[in-house]
Parts: structure tokens; sequence; C-alpha cells
């Protein structure tokens, strides 16, 4: 009978107009569900150009097919990459109150978010079906539900596209957080098995996930999907991280 104690909550979100998603404020029911502020400073996280082959930002635009300086002679599995902006600033905040905060309500704003971010590639007109990547039964039980999941059904609402669960994860052994490149590789290879039922072959997807830092996890799923027969495969996450900032972080 736990819902019996959000009857009166979810009244007044329908009564009354609630605050900005990001900082709380006062809102019209006009404006949500974000104030002036946060929506332009989201507007300008989303402005700020980025390598389309590996998702970190660049000074200028990249080219799809070569990529940036970065990643122009490394192997990447996935055919395109999308993201809303930089895991920095109010977006970050964003996205942890989301998985650590357990906000789960900002599902819808990030996730439409996403979708406008997803619209302006050239391939999303190609996508037949979103695939959210997989979380061990660990973490969804730590995160209370799946982020990317989330995402992935807010955005598939959004796009009118099916969200197929066509992984799932048996078990990392250790946390990314604080691994380097290599060892985020390592950690991940062989992780992601294909879910009973699956048929990916000759299929066209986009992954979600919420954040990328070296890209591994998302390497490892186009991977599985391309060996199982997928087409092409793309990418789309909330955040990329700047590597020299994360290294920063960590040190």
């Amino acid at each position: 009978m736990r819902w019996l104690t959000r009857v009166p909550c979810l009244l007044a979100d329908l009564v009354l107009p609630g605050g900005c998603c990001a900082c709380g404020a006062w809102l019209t029911t006009a404006e949500g569900p974000w104030c002036t502020e946060c929506a332009l400073a989201m507007g300008r996280a989303s402005q700020q150009f980025y390598c389309p082959r590996c998702g970190l930002t660049t000074d200028e635009p990249a080219g799809a097919a070569d990529g940036c300086p970065r990643c122009v002679e490394h192997r990447i599995a996935f055919d395109g990459f999308c993201r809303v902006g930089e895991y920095d600033g109010l977006l970050r905040q964003l996205i942890c109150k989301f998985k650590f905060g357990r906000c789960q309500q900002l599902d819808r704003p990030l996730g439409r978010f996403l979708a406008v971010a997803v619209g302006t590639r050239s391939w999303a007109c190609e996508v037949e079906a979103i695939v959210p990547v997989p979380l061990s039964w660990r973490s969804r039980l730590a995160y209370r539900f799946s982020p990317p999941r989330a995402l992935a059904q807010e955005l598939g609402r959004e796009l009118k596209l099916p969200v197929l669960p066509l992984l799932y994860e048996k078990g990392k052994r250790r946390r990314q957080v604080g691994l380097t490149a290599d060892e985020r590789r390592q950690n991940v290879h062989g992780v992601f098995r294909l879910a009973r039922g699956a048929r990916p072959a000759g299929g066209i997807f986009c992954m979600v996930d919420d954040v990328s830092t070296t890209g591994a996890t998302l390497q490892e799923v186009a991977r599985v999907l391309k060996q199982a027969g997928a087409t092409r495969v793309y990418a789309a996450v909330l955040a990329k991280t700047n590597p020299e900032r994360a290294h920063a972080l960590q040190a």
C-alpha cells in the first residue's frame, strides 16, 4: 500500500505548478520544466562542437568520417556518436541527481534533450530501434532503477521508435570508476550477452547510456550487436567526459 502515501503529492502535482528540474525555482505552469536561467545553461551546454565519431569536445566541427585528431587512428565499433553536452556544470549536476539522487522523474526532461540532440544527426532517420545499455542486477539494485533504460524509453517515445532490451550484463569484475582506459576495456570485455530471443541481425540501432567516459562500454555493446549481425550501431549519451578534466578530478 506504499502508493497511498504518494497520493497527496500526486494530487498536488496536478493542481500546483512544480519547480525547475535543475534548481527548484518556482515556475508558472507555462514555463516548465526549466527556469529561464537553467534553460539557457542547458542550451549553452548543447551548443559545443564535438567529434561525431567519438564525442570529445572540439574547437571546431569535425568530419564524421575521419573524426578528430584524438580518435582518427583508433578503431571505433559504433558508426556515429551523439551527446547533449560535456559532463560538467549544470548537466553533470542533473545527471548526478538523476542517477545517484534517485530522481527518476528527470528521465523525461533529460530524455527530451537527448531526443533533440539525436534529431540533429544525419543518421537519425536510419535508426530502427533504441537499445539501452544494460546494467547488472547489482547496479539496478543500487540505483533502484536503470538510468539508461529510463532514458531509452523517453527517447523512444519522442522519436516514435521501439525500445529493445537486446542485451544483458552478466556482471563486471570491478566498477568502471577510477579505472584507466585499458582497464575499462578489459573490465567490460565479454560481459554483455544477447538476451533470449534477441534478433539484431540486419537492424540499425541507437545505443543509449547516461555518460560516456572512455567509450569502452559503448564499444563493447556495439561489438556484440555487430557480431550478432547488426548492420549499423550508433551511440547516444547525455554527456561525454572530458579526459583532461577527468584526470584532474582523479589526481
